[in-house]
């Protein structure tokens, strides 16, 4: 807007706004980023509606109608050789003063090259030949102009025609490179004002109630959406134009929460307009401050902070400048400490003085900066798990990734079941993680063990427990338990030795009721005695061996672990994992699920016809594990994506979470290497299949020093070390049974694993 739009109290679209400055301001302040702009080559600029009598005394006259402006000051004076634009001319700054056509002539006289939303171009294109005509300017002059702006074509390419493909236009005019530097000047930008008692980062409590509030956006966003992937939160929003009535019934709905995240919505920039704030709204933010444990989120001009009266009695208070899909994001980022906070105020406000902006550095820091990540080519995994649910794969999934410490894809879909009714997936569905459960419980108890000297792998099995004297499971090696080597069977089905051969129940073994004699639940109304847990222990330790070294996939050894980990530690498995392990890095993990979970959250699995004869929901599924009580080495674990997701950060960390050493790096670095050259399996932990004859359970872009492991019930759970890169998904893919499994037959977790690969190629090459 030359030659400065910036210090006006009227709006150009509407009338003439009137510039007073003397000409010896205008050129020492308002001419300044003008000139150092030309002399770096601006190929064209924009002259406004502006009335400046220092410039040009003509009443009423704009100075896009000015010759003193454009062709004096603008081309001769400051020697500007490129494109002149006016501002629309269909503005009420030289509408009003100026008939259509009229307007056109003027402009051209001024100097301007391109005219810009004339209001009557037949008018104009008369009225300039009349010009022409009457010698106000000549023909040559106008053939000049048209040259200047067939140059500036030529230049843009635009002599050569195009045709624009709109097949995923919206993703080619919005790049990831462009999404990268606005997420990163979002996140530097972040400037947190005030932190008592270290509120931020808000930390996952699952005593604290944490409830959203909007006030001036009634839609929830993708602040709401960020939260949610780590903290449950409630949403509550109101407009800047709410009635009393509608404050005051918000604010009786946050004596159920312990915790607000104010966000102050949808402001203005201009002081003089209350921001575009209510009072209201003003009143509404100081009652919440003054009553609640508040952390402020600002998406406003700094200066907002002088109209809140009571923001200071915020515990926090983060100011983010604007309102935007990446100010939204960083803000929730920052709240959630996944991000270095830095940033500092630029202004000074009643509260604050420029400079002011406390710093909390990342705690636990990727290893590597992620610096592209290939969104659209992420966009196929939907398309892949959608694909899964139509096909009647499963009814629903979760799917998480990470790279270099960062969550680059968490997304649900489907339902609980294929019922329409259902209840949809969401962040917080719970499935049976199945065998997940060997290394997200059993190996890393065993890991743990072996920090702290009370297990040695090396050892034999009668090692740990002597009653095997006189088996052939005494000197069975316990590295060739963990790598499905010892020659214990595929499976045992412990369940068919409590029934005939009808699938009915025998005598003695089964009650629906709970007593001290019937003390062990099975599933839903089904309960069991102590007694059968010990006929498990021994058909294990007389049942039959295979070939010894010979690798066979068997949940039945790690029945043994379970025994160990509780003999050692003193307590339950389930409590040992619990404390040890997913209390620190405040995560949900849990076995027996409906303990800590409502049924609605829990993802059902199979329609247990056979041994149970009920759908299974709450309960693991595998039919060993219920038997002992849901606890077991081998499967009982529930989770979502996101907590199975940090477990697996975990160990892709040596060990280390949030700056915290949890398990000792060399031990983990030993159990997840794989231990002989025809057997690719790690201690506990699969791994990659490194001979290309045999088939692999990962796909070939896998790093030999990948892990993971997958499950029963359709879940998968791999990290790469050398590409940092994690990959969760989960689904109850044995609802309504598990007859057939399309999820492995379709390849689909191999597919979505093979995207994210190809989506972060550009970091690991």
């Amino acid at each position: 807007h030359f030659p400065g739009h910036g210090d006006t109290d009227s709006d150009s679209h509407k009338t003439l706004p009137t510039i007073s400055h003397s000409k010896e301001r205008i050129d020492s302040l308002e001419l300044y980023p003008f000139k150092q702009l030309f002399n770096e080559g601006l190929a064209s600029i924009m002259v406004a509606h502006l009335f400046v009598p220092s410039l040009d005394t003509t009443k009423n006259r704009a100075t896009t109608l000015s010759p003193y402006v454009v062709n004096d000051l603008l081309k001769n004076q400051l020697e500007f050789k490129g494109l002149v634009f006016t501002d629309a001319l269909n503005m009420k700054g030289v509408a009003n003063y100026n008939a259509p056509g009229i307007v056109d002539v003027k402009a051209l006289l001024a100097g301007n090259d391109v005219l810009l939303f004339a209001e009557d171009v037949a008018k104009g294109i008369e009225q300039i030949k009349l010009a022409v005509k009457n010698n106000q300017i000549t023909q040559d002059e106008i053939d000049l102009r048209c040259k200047k702006i067939l140059k500036a074509k030529y230049w843009c390419g635009l002599n050569n025609k195009q045709f624009i493909d709109p097949k995923h236009l919206v993703a080619d005019l919005n790049s990831e490179a462009s999404n990268l530097i606005n997420t990163k000047l979002m996140e530097a930008s972040v400037t947190l004002l005030k932190n008592d008692n270290a509120i931020t980062p808000l930390i996952k409590n699952e005593l604290e109630k944490v409830v959203i509030v909007s006030v001036g956006d009634k839609n929830a966003t993708v602040f709401n959406e960020t939260i949610n992937k780590t903290i449950k939160a409630d949403f509550l929003s109101v407009d800047h134009d709410a009635t009393e009535a509608e404050r005051n019934a918000l604010l009786a709905q946050l004596n159920d929460y312990s915790t607000v995240i104010l966000q102050l919505n949808k402001t203005g920039y201009k002081p003089d307009r209350n921001f575009n704030c209510s009072q209201g709204s003003f009143d509404l933010i100081s009652k919440i401050c003054s009553s609640k444990k508040t952390i402020s989120v600002l998406y406003s001009n700094p200066y907002i902070l002088n109209k809140l009266t009571y923001i200071e009695k915020s515990q926090a208070i983060i100011e983010m400048y604007e309102y935007s899909v990446f100010s939204q994001k960083a803000a929730a980022m920052a709240i959630l400490g996944n991000i270095t906070i830095n940033g500092k105020l630029p202004v000074s406000t009643n509260l604050y003085k420029a400079g002011s902006g406390l710093n909390i550095e990342l705690k636990n820091k990727p290893t590597q900066t992620t610096s592209y990540i290939n969104q659209v080519k992420l966009l196929q995994i939907d398309s892949i798990a959608k694909a899964g649910i139509k096909d009647g794969a499963y009814p629903g999934c979760q799917i998480v990734a990470m790279k270099d410490g960062t969550i680059i894809y968490q997304k649900c879909f489907g339902k609980l079941t294929y019922d329409e009714k259902a209840e949809k997936v969401n962040e917080f569905t719970v499935y049976d993680l199945a065998s997940l459960t060997k290394i997200l419980s059993t190996t890393i108890s065993l890991m743990k063990l072996s920090e702290t000297k009370q297990f040695d792998y090396n050892q034999n099995l009668g090692y740990y427990f002597p009653e095997l004297q006189g088996t052939n499971k005494f000197d069975l090696n316990y590295k060739d338990v963990l790598t499905h080597q010892a020659g214990f069977p595929a499976f045992l089905p412990f369940y068919l030795k409590t029934m005939d051969k009808k699938f009915n129940y025998l005598t003695g073994y089964y009650s629906s009721t709970k007593s001290d004699e019937y003390s062990v639940q099975v599933a839903k109304d089904m309960y069991t005695t102590k007694a059968v847990t010990d006929s498990i222990y021994s058909q294990i330790a007389n049942c039959k061996l295979e070939l010894p070294k010979k690798y066979i996939y068997s949940d039945v050894g790690y029945y043994y672990s379970k025994k160990l980990v509780e003999q050692k530690s003193g307590k339950s498995l389930n409590d040992y994992v619990k404390h040890t392990f997913y209390e620190p890095l405040k995560i949900g993990l849990t076995y027996l699920p409906l303990t800590k979970y409502p049924l609605n959250q829990i993802a059902p699995t199979e329609n247990d016809t056979r041994f149970r004869k009920q759908l299974i929901r709450g309960y693991v599924h595998d039919p060993g594990a219920a038997l002992i009580g849901g606890v077991a080495g081998h499967a009982g674990l529930f989770g979502n994506a996101k907590d199975v997701a940090i477990v697996m950060e975990l160990l892709l960390n040596n060990g280390k979470y949030e700056g915290e050493q949890i398990l000792d790096s060399a031990i983990v670095r030993e159990y997840t290497r794989s231990h002989f050259i025809d057997n690719r399996r790690g201690l506990g932990f699969d791994k990659p299949e490194f001979d290309d004859k045999k088939d692999s359970p990962v796909i070939k872009e896998c790093s030999l020093e990948s892990f993971g492991h997958s499950g029963f019930t359709g879940t998968l759970a791999w990290a790469d070390p050398k590409n940092n890169l994690i990959f969760v998904f989960l689904s109850n893919r044995v609802y309504p049974n598990a007859d057939e499994n399309k999820l492995a037959k379709q390849g689909i977790r191999s597919k979505i694993h093979k995207v994210l690969y190809d989506a972060v190629t550009p970091l690991i090459q």
